[in-house]
């Protein structure tokens, strides 16, 4: 009888220690598996000995373990933009990582609105540098989540309506009609918030002046006198407005650039047109815009004749002095000063070729 329990005893003691063995093994096997730590820690080390590459994928794994993890993301982001790719397929899969990640901390912290400021600021840059109507759109589309994510009638919403409203006006042409007549309306109501940043509001104002311009263009095209006439009044009136608000402003003097070039009607030479080209490189110069900013300035001021190209010319030039490593900026102006001087356009090139690869960014994107 005895031998029979101390049997049965065995049996169950041996069971259970099977059984806790292999649950003790599973347990560990799972907090290895979802321990996000781990990957931090050897993110941390390859980040300490210079391993970039090594550090973001690391980090990444962890994001991948903790998605919502807005510190990961962060170790993430800050890694990846310190990688230099040797490869142009490399360099724009790390920037789209960067975008993502920027992405996914508005995400995060939806109720956070400088993540969406950021995020935003982020592709509209894209958007300046691709030139595309999608990359326009998806400014609209992320809007439309910003929106979502916002109380009714808080900054968060009114700023969605701004940049809303700036990439819709930047892809007009795609636009039907019942599109475009929806632009303004939500620009008007965006700037009655006290707390957009001056930027946003020069952004708002501007872009209805821009629009106001496009308007009479189009008016002026159609050949009706009553149509131009009330275009006219309303471009007037929206230029007095951005001028009130924001007058010192970029998208503002562009809108003035813009209207002189619509006047003009043609004429290079036009005096009204020469000011208001020394006006727009004037306000660029004291803004000091960023990079893809200045790009595009360079780019609007260009469309003023000879003139014009000159001062985007100068523009650009002072631009790469305090940018060394300024690529894009370099090429462009190379292409705009090989007309009239092409020692000068060589010499950028030259600097130009001379640039290390940079890190992870649009530049390196569009390397």
């Amino acid at each position: 009888m005895a031998q029979k329990l101390n049997k049965k005893l065995v049996f169950v003691v041996g069971s259970l220690l099977i059984a806790l063995v292999v649950g003790g093994a599973g347990v560990l096997l799972i907090r290895y598996r979802y321990d996000a730590e781990r990957h931090i820690r050897a993110g941390d080390q390859a980040l300490a000995a210079g391993d970039f590459t090594k550090a973001a994928e690391s980090y990444g794994r962890a994001v991948q373990k903790k998605r919502t993890n807005v510190a990961y993301l962060e170790k993430f982001k800050d890694s990846t933009l310190k990688i230099r790719s040797t490869t142009e397929n490399d360099a724009r899969e790390r920037y789209g990582q960067y975008l993502q990640a920027l992405a996914s901390l508005a995400r995060a912290e939806r109720s956070n609105l400088e993540r969406w400021r950021t995020y935003l600021d982020a592709l509209v840059e894209q958007a300046e540098a691709q030139g595309s109507v999608s990359a326009w759109k998806s400014i609209a589309d992320t809007c439309g989540e910003l929106t979502l994510a916002s109380q009714p009638g808080s900054t968060g919403q009114s700023v969605a309506k701004v940049y809303s409203g700036y990439s819709n006006f930047r892809r007009i042409d795609s636009l039907d009609d019942a599109e475009r007549a929806g632009i303004a309306p939500k620009l008007e109501e965006a700037v009655s918030d006290a707390s957009l940043t001056p930027a946003e509001r020069d952004l708002a104002y501007g872009t209805l002046a821009r629009l106001a311009v496009v308007d009479l263009a189009r008016a002026r095209g159609s050949g009706s006198d009553p149509r131009i006439a009330a275009a006219s009044k309303a471009c007037d009136a929206a230029i007095a407005l951005a001028e009130k608000n924001s007058p010192n402003g970029l998208q503002t003097a562009i809108a003035l650039f813009e209207r002189a070039i619509l006047d003009a009607r043609g004429n290079a030479s036009d005096p009204k047109l020469l000011e208001k080209i020394d006006a727009l490189a004037a306000s660029a110069e004291a803004a000091k815009p960023d990079g893809m900013e200045m790009l595009n300035l360079a780019a609007v001021l260009s469309r003023g004749g000879a003139e014009g190209t000159k001062a985007a010319a100068a523009l650009l030039a002072s631009y790469n002095a305090a940018n060394p490593d300024a690529l894009m900026q370099r090429r462009l102006r190379a292409l705009l000063v090989r007309p009239f001087d092409r020692a000068e356009a060589l010499k950028e090139i030259d600097a130009a070729l001379a640039i290390e690869r940079p890190a992870t960014g649009i530049v390196a994107a569009s390397y």
